[in-house]
């Protein structure tokens, strides 16, 4: 007679301190050491749920001088909705400004991170943009004239529409 040992669900991996696994997002997931930091950023595991391992804050200081880059390439031609991660609180920044680069440049999308998202509460749209097959992009974020703490996690490009 065999033992059943059930399998961890997300709910038990987070309350053990562990993040979402990326690899089980679907999309392009970009997040932990693929992340390019500039800076003094605080990594924590404090708050959940966060993807990966982490996620990181300004500590609420040396604003202007902190920022994050999550560069990626996507596989197929065509629109892609960009989302980020991070989990909203009252004493998280009302305005961060993200700059997403796609085929048509860099547009500025402002999230307030006090703020609850429509979906799940974890990711938070920029909206859709197009991208073409590897080629290199990327999405930055920068805690410049914030009030408040500014949250990187990590950034899903997910495929809407394909060539």
């Amino acid at each position: 007679v065999g033992v059943f040992t059930p399998k961890p669900t997300e709910v038990d991996i987070l309350s053990a301190g562990e993040g979402i696994d990326p690899k089980s997002l679907s999309g392009v997931v970009v997040d932990d050491s693929a992340v390019k930091f500039s800076g003094e950023w605080i990594r924590s595991s404090s708050l959940r749920p966060f993807v990966g391992s982490s996620y990181y804050h300004d500590g609420n200081a040396g604003k202007g001088m902190r920022s994050a880059e999550f560069p990626f390439q996507v596989e197929r031609n065509g629109l892609h909705e960009v989302r980020v991660s991070f989990l909203p609180a009252g004493n998280r920044a009302g305005e961060v400004k993200y700059v997403v680069n796609s085929v048509k440049g860099k547009e500025i999308v402002k999230l307030d991170q006090r703020m609850k998202s429509n979906g799940d509460n974890l990711w938070h749209s920029l909206g859709s943009y197009e991208f073409s097959a590897n080629k290199k992009y990327s999405i930055q974020v920068s805690n410049e004239d914030t009030e408040g703490f500014v949250i990187v996690d990590s950034a899903r490009i997910i495929p809407l529409v394909l060539e």
